[in-house]
Formats: structure tokens, sequence, C-alpha cells
């Protein structure tokens, strides 16, 4: 029985990457280099460090280009970070019917004034982020040790993600995924499931629950 849910933060969550494009925009301009705010959002919604790499390789971006992005993006800023409708919702759900709510991602501080200010803190039992220093996503290592700190196991754990670094970390870990699909992406082959908004993410939960 899937009773454990480890949700990513990140557009998933929250819907974060208007704050996330405009930090990255910054740190560009900040460099001399500009480019579309299209054209910056299908990198770094891939994940930030590819979308840095691209950059420091094709525009030639400074080598602390990360560093000053983490500067900027670990800066909360309720204005452009907002739970997606539904968040608060479903996390009590998955408590109320006797499930664990589990986060993992690579943000840093920031999350937890994020889920103190929008009042989920009390629907997580563990954590696990960036200050844990775990080989990025798709690496198993985060989830592993999510798993390890809730005393859970990859049968019973299902990772919720809008990224394909979010099902491959559960695939390689020998969990089950959904994909939640804010950005309108591919739907990555190891998805177990896939949904469009928390209405649908919803309905999946109440099947795998009942199960």
């Amino acid at each position: 029985m899937h009773t454990d849910y480890a949700w990513d933060f990140d557009g998933t969550l929250c819907d974060s990457y208007p704050h996330i494009l405009r930090c990255f925009r910054q740190t560009l301009e900040e460099s001399g280099i500009t480019d579309s705010d299209e054209h910056i959002l299908s990198h770094i919604t891939v994940t930030v460090g590819k979308a840095i790499t691209y950059y420091q390789e094709q525009f030639g971006a400074p080598k602390n280009m990360y560093d000053r992005f983490h500067q900027l993006d670990e800066e909360p800023d309720w204005r452009f970070v907002t739970p997606f409708p539904g968040v608060l919702e479903t996390l009590q759900e998955v408590k109320d019917k006797g499930g664990r709510n589990l986060l993992y991602t690579h943000r840093h501080q920031s999350v937890m004034r994020y889920l103190d200010h929008y009042g989920m803190t009390p629907l997580f039992s563990s954590f696990v982020t960036g200050e844990d220093r775990c080989a990025p996503k798709p690496a198993p290592d985060g989830l592993c040790l999510l798993m390890g700190r809730a005393k859970s196991a990859a049968g019973n754990l299902v990772m919720v993600g809008d990224r394909s670094i979010d099902i491959d970390a559960a695939w390689n870990a020998g969990a089950k995924s959904c994909f939640f699909n804010s950005n309108r992406q591919q739907i990555p082959p190891h998805a177990t499931w896939h949904v469009l908004d928390y209405r649908e993410l919803r309905a999946i939960l109440d099947k795998i629950m009942a199960s």
C-alpha cells in the first residue's frame, strides 16, 4: 500500500517558476547577457544546473553564476511563489487518511520559510532539502535518505514532482511516481501516473490510498 508521498517543492507544491525566472534573468543581466523569458524558461524547467552550464558555454556566463543565482533565489518572495490551488486540501487529505507527506527538494533554507508562511509545515513528517547535500536528482540518494528518516520503504512511496528528474529519482530508488505536469512538458516514460492539476491529483491519490 502506498502510504508515503514525497513532494517536490518548486513547480509542484508552489508555482515558483515566475520567481526562479526573475532571479535567473537578473543573474544573466548582471553579466551582460540578455535572452527571452521563453528561452530561459525552456532551460530552467529541465534543471537550473544544466541551464547555467548552457549559458556559461554558449554566452560566457561567469563561473560564479550559480552562487549569485542561489543568493537571489533563496530570498523568499511571497508575490511570485504561491501554492497551486488545492495544495493544502490535498496534503491534509493524505494526512487524514493515515498517509504521510514527506518533502524532497533541492531548495535550501527558504523552503521552510515558504512552508511556514503558507501553513504547510505541520502537514509534513520528514524533510530532505539542499542542506542535506545529497547527490542531485535523478540520483536516488535524497529519496533513500528521506525513506530512512521516515522509516519508509520504496514499495510504500510515491514521488510527486514536475520534472523528469523527480520521476527518474523515484525510478532509481525503486518507488512509484506521479508527474505533476504544471509546465506542460513531455511526460517522462518512467512516470507511474501523470496529472495536470490538483483536482486530477486528488482523484489519483484517492484511488491509490483506497487500494
